[in-house]
This record gives C-alpha cells, structure tokens and sequence, in this order.
C-alpha cells in the first residue's frame, strides 16, 4: 500500500516511521520515513494511523452493532456485521475488522456482540445479553442472520 504526499509523491506505508496528525484533520500532517519528511493530507493521515500494523482472528460469533438513524433522530435500527477479525494500529488501539474492512468507529454509534452473548461498547457500556441490549437502546435488528435473530426475541425483518 502507499500514500499520496501534497508534492504528488508515493511513498509505501512500510516506510512509514511516525505520524504527527494534528487535532484538526482538516490541516496537513507530517509523515516521516527514514530519509525524509512529508506533508501529507490530514485526513488520509488520521486514516493511516488507525490502519492494522498487525491482526488476529475473532472468535464465531463475534459482531459490530452499528446503529442506524434518519438524520439527527434517535437510531432506530441496529445492522450486525460478523467480525472476522481484530487488528492493532499502531497506538495500540483495537478495531474489528469485518467483510466490509477495518471499522474505525466512524460509520456510527456501535457496539461489540460478543460469542457469549454479552455486548459491550467501546466506552465500557456493558449488558449481560444482546437481547436486553436491544431493550435498552429501543431499536430494531435487521438483516440479521438466523442465530442472532433466535437470540433478539424479534422477529425476523428480512427472511
């Protein structure tokens, strides 16, 4: 993989040294490798920093709860998404990772469903099983597949 510089230069993300991102992602960033530094745009900076430097498998079982909203109303519909894996980026922070890519948190309010049937969020929320997690947060699941949809007491949306 490579990353684009504001001078149109490519440079491999294995080069990569450090990433200094500043809070305001609308500004360049500093991208440095062994023999130089570049400025790179800050989005695509804050993006490289949560890329995976290393991943492991999840455990069956294991689901992103993303929320679903029109607008600025309260989410109304929670999508499961089976975890396939978890990466590390290079802060130490851990993102699952499902068929869609690595879910860096920004695509919505979301929770983990854990092969045990708890769920939890990232700001350490926790309820003891996915039905009563649903209670809570007052949403529908849709496009579930049939063991999550046993486990949620609703019936299915999709069948």
């Amino acid at each position: 993989m490579f990353f684009p510089t504001i001078g149109g230069e490519w440079i491999p993300i294995k080069d990569v040294k450090s990433i200094l991102v500043s809070n305001d992602p609308s500004k360049n960033a500093r991208v440095e490798t062994a023999d130089e530094v570049y400025e790179v745009d800050g989005h695509a900076a804050k993006l490289m920093r949560s890329l995976p430097v290393s991943a492991f498998p999840a455990a069956a079982g294991t689901y992103v709860l993303t929320m679903v909203s029109e607008g600025d109303e309260k989410p109304t519909e929670v999508f499961p998404a089976m975890v396939i894996a978890w990466g590390l980026d290079a802060e130490g922070i851990s993102h699952p990772i499902t068929a869609s890519g690595v879910d860096d948190g920004n695509n919505g309010y979301h929770a983990i469903r854990m092969p045990d049937d708890t769920v939890v969020q990232p700001l350490g929320n926790e309820w003891p099983t996915f039905r009563e997690y649903l209670a809570k947060m007052e949403v529908k699941l849709v496009q579930a597949p049939p063991e999550l949809m046993a486990k949620s007491g609703q019936a299915a949306f999709f069948a």
